[in-house]
């Protein structure tokens, strides 16, 4: 598998699951995976929401049981994550008093009502960290996929907004010297360095509005720019055509 588009719909379903404790009634879904023979491990991908990108990540995996796919992991984790959709979904205290103070849509008065307060202060939320409450047990989420909830969340309320997902996929080119005498380990690791330079000249060229290191929104780029971009990237770094991340020139 090289590199394509591909509509969420045709990989996954999503099914309703209990509410759990201290998570708002809308945290009520999960992508369940449906038949099929798609697979990546080492390469970028892209994730659309009406056909803009709103993320890129690599996949990358290391664990060789054949039966986990990373790529498909993320995929399955990203579609009701980045809609606020899943009761795994957390935030740091920082994230949340951002979300609270920063952000308007129905789940931010959700959030407020199971917190206990309209407007907790950073020291109110680090108090209910400490006391592991759910929805600041952990860093699953941040402010910035919270924000793209927010912007879409008339949609992201319905449980047919898979509709309006897709992704994209473009694998790291395998090594061609075959008589390379190097450890598996450092093969992997230089792989990994090779993917991770190249997420990021993509993030600092179209900054998608979930990544965490998105400075300002570059909004409108589809599925063809990016894919684009990504046979450009995949090339050796000195044949690139445009300026290099610091990821890179370190």
């Amino acid at each position: 598998m090289n590199s394509q588009i591909i509509p969420a719909k045709s990989l996954f379903e999503l099914h309703e699951i209990p509410l759990r404790k201290g998570k708002p009634d809308f945290a009520n879904l999960e992508a369940v995976r449906l038949p099929g023979e798609f697979s990546g491990n080492k390469g970028i991908y892209g994730v659309f929401y009406n056909d803009v990108l709103i993320y890129t990540g690599i996949s990358f995996n290391l664990n060789p049981n054949p039966q986990i796919d990373p790529i498909i992991e993320r995929w399955q984790m990203h579609l009701t994550y980045f809609a606020l959709r899943s009761p795994h979904v957390c935030f740091s205290p920082r994230n949340m008093h951002r979300i609270l103070n920063y952000l308007e849509a129905d789940f931010v008065n959700a959030y407020r009502n199971i917190l206990g307060k309209q407007q907790p202060s950073l020291a109110d939320l680090k108090k209910l960290e400490a006391e592991k409450h759910p929805l600041l047990n952990g860093r699953s989420s941040s402010f910035k996929k919270a924000r793209f909830a927010a912007n879409n969340w008339p949609a992201l309320q319905k449980n047919d907004y898979i509709e309006s997902f897709s992704f994209t996929y473009k694998a790291l080119p395998l090594p061609t010297n075959d008589s390379s005498n190097s450890p598996p380990e450092k093969d992997n690791k230089q792989m990994r360095y090779e993917l991770l330079i190249r997420e990021s000249q993509l993030v600092d060229m179209f900054q998608p509005i979930c990544n965490d290191e998105t400075v300002i929104e570059k909004p409108g780029v589809d599925q063809e720019t990016f894919l684009a971009a990504c046979e450009e990237v995949m090339k050796p770094v000195s044949e690139w055509n445009f300026p290099l991340p610091n990821a890179a020139a370190s």
